[in-house]
């Protein structure tokens, strides 16, 4: 485009010590893909590359149906048991849509180890997000892109 320079990605982004995400969508996070789904009106979600499963919570989160395609059977096994976690955890949240006194009681009560490695991650995902300068809320991203009055994709301004 002429007159407009191309935003630069985070450095974090490319940093390869930490690896490369299989696909690009992986870097995204929670909160963006529950704002896609918002502003989408999203009513099923299937997933064609599941990878770790990100928005797999986002839509456990938003009370939305979703599928996702695994690479193999060992994908699929290890998204299973991470998908439970966060099962827990929603089970536990009492705005959720799967929360239940009673069994998120019991949930606290025999599961607090793994409720806290989920906690423990969110929170080094959140300070390691927060530390980039260069991150957008979710909201603010998918109105970039979405017009919510009409639901059609639109160019960025």
């Amino acid at each position: 485009m002429h007159g407009a320079s191309t935003p630069v990605p985070s450095s974090k982004i490319f940093d390869t010590d930490v690896g490369c995400p299989l696909y690009w969508q992986e870097i995204k996070t929670q909160e963006v893909w529950k704002a896609v789904l918002r502003a989408t009106c999203a009513g099923c979600v299937v997933d064609l590359g599941a990878g770790h499963g990100i928005t797999a919570r986002a839509c456990l989160a938003s009370d939305i149906p979703w599928i996702g395609l695994c690479w193999n059977q060992v994908h699929a096994h290890w998204l299973n048991n991470v998908i439970d976690r966060w099962a827990l955890e929603e089970i536990t949240r009492k705005k959720s849509p799967l929360h239940e006194q009673s069994l998120a009681n019991l949930v606290n009560t025999h599961f607090s180890d793994e409720l806290q490695q989920i906690r423990d991650r969110d929170q080094l995902e959140k300070e390691d997000s927060e530390s980039d300068d260069d991150d957008v809320d979710g909201d603010d991203l998918v109105e970039k892109f979405f017009n919510p009055a009409s639901q059609i994709p639109v160019a960025p301004a």
